[in-house]
């Protein structure tokens, strides 16, 4: 989980691109360097294949020599540079495992103090990859040392299997975990009856409306139509006849539609765009919902991380 201070954050990333900014401009001139004097050394083989005077002909070791000088040189320049900057990835690697160690071991002290209990911890990067701090292999053990209101840490797994095996009986998982709400096998039986009933409930008033809204209503609408005044016989027909009119309007692009259409159309125009070039490029719709779900793990890790940066176990 990621652990530096927001306000290092610019620096560190300015440095980054400042190393991959120079790495990348030396990678271009010695690969340029040794590609004119390959060039030039191309060209004079290629110019003594012509008939050429004895003058000509004895400078020519010479300019190999020095175009071969000037590819050892190119090579030198990349050979270099690459050692340089895996040197410069190393040591600043090494210095950011050592920050998420200090993290992990508050984190891991924070949750035996509250639960003392042997626990394990593990830390990964905003990418949710796996941070393995040098000399360990990523995880983290730790237990209340007996006798003694310590904490035991260890990068080494096969610790916590010694201790197990020299530690004292069980404890009263009860009273360690009395801030955790807890439910009996009996209370989940009988809050899953309480379900049962419930939805049994639901599930005949869902019925009742339905019968009424499909049958007693339009049943009395039209009994009532029929034996009614002809009063209601007009409202009818004038509301039908506004309906129309409506559709009409909307129809002939008269009508102005309401908030909740026009944002209903929007959505609707976004959702054929997007669905129209998902369908062109699939290859790019799976890279971007990958971007999203990577976008939304980095999020949730920092969150965490600010979390236990504050003190607050997750």
């Amino acid at each position: 989980m990621p652990t530096k201070p927001k306000n290092d954050r610019f620096a560190t990333e300015r440095s980054h691109q400042n190393s991959q900014i120079a790495y990348d401009s030396a990678k271009a001139a010695g690969q340029s360097v040794i590609l004119i004097n390959g060039g030039a050394a191309t060209a004079v083989l290629a110019f003594l294949s012509k008939d050429t005077g004895f003058e000509v002909a004895s400078a020519v070791p010479w300019s190999l020599l020095g175009y071969a000088v000037g590819v050892a040189v190119g090579a030198g320049l990349l050979y270099s540079m690459f050692f340089s900057n895996l040197n410069w990835n190393v040591f600043w690697q090494e210095r950011a495992l050592l920050g998420e160690k200090n993290v992990a071991e508050l984190e891991l002290r924070s949750w035996i103090a509250r639960y003392p209990v042997p626990l394990m911890v593990w830390a990964w990067d905003q990418y949710e990859d796996m941070i393995l701090p040098k000399g360990s292999n990523g995880q983290l053990v730790g237990w209340p040392a007996p006798g003694s209101n310590e904490i035991a840490l260890s990068w080494k797994l096969e610790d916590l299997t010694t201790h197990e095996k020299t530690a004292p009986p069980s404890p009263d998982w009860r009273s360690i975990y009395k801030d955790i709400s807890f439910k009996t096998d009996a209370q989940v039986k009988s809050d899953a009856s309480k379900s049962i009933l419930e939805w049994r409930q639901q599930k005949r008033t869902l019925q009742v409306i339905l019968t009424l809204w499909v049958l007693v209503i339009p049943a009395g609408y039209a009994i009532f139509e029929y034996f009614g005044p002809d009063w209601f016989a007009f409202l009818v027909l004038t509301y039908t006849l506004w309906n129309i009119g409506r559709a009409w309007l909307k129809l002939m692009g008269y009508g102005k539609p309401s908030a909740a259409e026009e944002e209903k159309a929007t959505k609707d125009l976004k959702m054929r765009h997007y669905f129209y070039h998902c369908e062109r490029n699939p290859d790019g719709f799976t890279k971007l919902k990958a971007e999203n779900f990577k976008e939304e793990a980095r999020a949730r890790i920092e969150k965490e991380a600010a979390d236990v940066a504050q003190g607050i176990p997750n």
